[in-house]
């Protein structure tokens, strides 16, 4: 079978097709009449084309087949056909669009900028919320620290000089430092000058609570002189810790006060006349009592009879001072002491039980002095309600006044035997009587006088922290010890015994064997 020349198939088709110009015609009749193969493929091709043209009309029903199909290809959906794009290819001439590369980088620079803008603000405040956090934790600490000191040095706290030193427990340094203060401005924290080498227990000083010890500083000898020295800087307020170990935030007016180890509610300024100075610190407020004898009967009866037992136990630094504090604290508010022991193990370890009563309507005023007296642990108020009892034993006794006056009248009108049975009745009930006036007082004792127990213990001393990183190189180094002890015995020494005398003797044997091989051989 001829084939048609490559290069003229597109045009033999033009031509068969009726498509083409005049050169184009001319140009492929001129090469059919001088290439037979070309002219033979173009009349295979006419010829096919007349047999299909004769096969389609031969047939009746090609026209209702076509109509048929054509029919059922126009009730069917074809989906459009999308021009077919040629893939453009960078030419190797063409240059790149810089300028369109550095608008997309623009554009994104710009969007990480607007959203860097929200969210750095909003991390910079939560991260400014947890420094006076980890700033308290650190001045409980060092407070910790020195109240160890002063326990051991009877109840006296260290000179400016050394108070460094005597928080000698703490082993970390960051401890020390203030994370709002910086690393490289110092440790940041102050030793209040004016209780140096000055007893907790004074008679001057009310209560230990008001005695700053260590506060935020920013002087550079780390020393407090005066409020000049204390640093407010956290939000306008400065991070102190006192002598019975609380941590608290202070404004300048509380700080010019504590530095003195007064009460704020016993000083009043002279240019603001009855007005104390505790009524204008931004400090937390004193807490008010919450435990009172009910002053409605609720439709009950005229008053109701409630009896109050309460017990704390504290903590503190000065457990004896303490618990004399808690003596005198009974008999400010009216009350008495019923029990008060005191117990000393050895220097670090000591407990004292007080136990009295106290007018139940000044209950919650003890209690809240009390919570002042060292680190409350626990404290439990239990309320009794005797009112049912108080109004049996007051029906009673009404009852046993009537049978009273009843027996002495049916004594008076009545004979002998019968009188002295009446008398004997009359005294029955006498008795009966005073028992429940006994009853009755002490219910009311208990209803008037509220029982509290206090238990003081002293002040855990705090642990020294150890450095996790120092005992593993420890445990490495004693591992590496011990391998290094077993390479040696085990192998170095066997082995620097065994090769002077079975070495040569090993390599001996080997080299007559390869001989005795060889002559084998």
């Amino acid at each position: 079978m001829l084939k048609p020349c490559e290069q003229w198939n597109e045009r033999l088709s033009a031509w068969l097709d009726g498509e083409g110009n005049v050169t184009e015609c001319a140009a492929v009749e001129a090469h059919l009449a001088a290439c037979p193969a070309c002219r033979a493929a173009a009349e295979m091709l006419r010829c096919d084309a007349q047999d299909a043209k004769a096969a389609l009309t031969a047939h009746a029903a090609s026209d209702t087949f076509s109509a048929c199909v054509m029919a059922q290809v126009a009730v069917t959906k074809m989906d459009e056909a999308k021009p077919a794009t040629p893939a453009q290819q960078p030419s190797p001439n063409s240059s790149p669009n810089w300028f369109g590369v550095l608008l997309q980088w623009g554009l994104g620079l710009a969007v990480f900028a607007v959203i860097a803008s929200i969210l750095f603000p909003v991390f910079a405040k939560t991260r400014e919320k947890s420094r006076p956090t980890q700033c308290m934790n650190n001045l409980r600490q060092i407070d910790i620290g020195l109240l160890t000191y002063t326990q051991e040095h009877n109840d006296t706290l260290p000179s400016s000089s050394k108070w460094e030193e005597a928080t000698g427990l703490l082993t970390d340094s960051k401890v020390f430092i203030c994370p709002t203060y910086g690393i490289n401005k110092g440790n940041g924290y102050g030793y209040n000058v004016r209780f140096s080498e000055k007893s907790i227990n004074a008679p001057s000083i009310p209560l230990i609570s008001n005695i700053l010890v260590v506060a935020d500083c920013k002087s550079s000898d780390n020393l407090i002189h005066s409020v000049d020295d204390i640093d407010f800087r956290h939000s306008g307020k400065a991070i102190a810790a006192f002598a019975d170990g609380h941590v608290a935030l202070i404004n300048p007016a509380a700080a010019a006060i504590y530095l003195e180890g007064k009460d704020p509610a016993d000083i009043s300024t002279p240019g603001i006349a009855g007005e104390p100075v505790s009524a204008r610190l931004e400090t937390k407020p004193a807490p008010m009592p919450t435990i009172a004898p009910p002053t409605h009967n609720y439709g009950l009866v005229e008053k109701l009879m409630i009896a109050y037992t309460a017990s704390l136990a504290l903590q503190s630094v000065d457990v004896q001072g303490a618990m004399e504090r808690a003596e005198r604290l009974f008999r400010q508010y009216d009350g008495f002491v019923l029990n008060s022991e005191y117990h000393r193990e050895d220097d670090n370890h000591a407990a004292a039980t007080v136990s009295g009563r106290v007018p139940s309507e000044k209950l919650g005023q003890l209690l809240v002095d009390l919570d002042g007296l060292g680190r409350l642990q626990s404290r439990t108020v239990n309320g009794e309600d005797l009112t049912a009892t108080n109004i049996a034993q007051v029906e009673k006794l009404g009852d046993l006044a009537d049978t009273q006056q009843n027996l002495s009248a049916i004594e008076n009108r009545a004979k002998p035997t019968e009188a002295l049975k009446a008398e004997s009745s009359r005294a029955g009930a006498s008795t009966e009587a005073t028992g429940t006036r006994v009853d009755q007082y002490k219910l009311k004792s208990k209803v008037v006088l509220a029982e509290v127990t206090v238990q003081f213990s002293s002040l855990p001393k705090p642990q020294p922290k150890t450095d996790p990183w120092k005992g593993s190189v420890s445990k490495s180094f004693s591992e590496l010890k011990a391998f290094g002890t077993w390479l040696f015995t085990r192998i170095l020494i066997p082995l620097g015994i065994w090769l002077p005398v079975w070495g040569p003797l090993t390599v001996i044997g080997i080299v007559l064997r390869r001989r005795y091989r060889r002559r084998g051989v």
